[in-house]
C-alpha cells in the first residue's frame, strides 16, 4: 500500500495517523483491525491490493545454501 502514494495518503487521512506514528501503531492489534477495515471497506482498494506485486524477491532460498 505504501507503494501507491494516493492510496497511502487516503489511509493516513481516514485513520488520522501520521507517517511517524505508523511503526509504533503497527505493534498494536487494533492497527491491523483498522487496516483490514480500510482495505475491505472500499471494493476498488480491495481488488487493487489483492493483485500480486511484481517485485523482485529480496531473498532467494537457493542462494542461502
Amino acid at each position: 500500500m505504501a507503494e501507491d502514494p494516493k492510496l497511502f495518503k487516503r489511509f493516513l487521512d481516514l485513520s488520522g495517523l501520521e507517517v511517524g506514528q505508523l511503526r509504533a501503531e503497527a505493534t498494536k492489534r487494533a492497527f491491523f483491525a483498522g487496516l483490514l477495515d480500510f482495505i475491505l471497506s472500499y471494493e476498488p482498494t480491495t481488488m487493487e491490493l489483492r493483485q500480486p506485486r511484481r517485485a523482485r524477491p529480496r531473498f532467494r532460498a537457493d542462494r542461502a545454501r
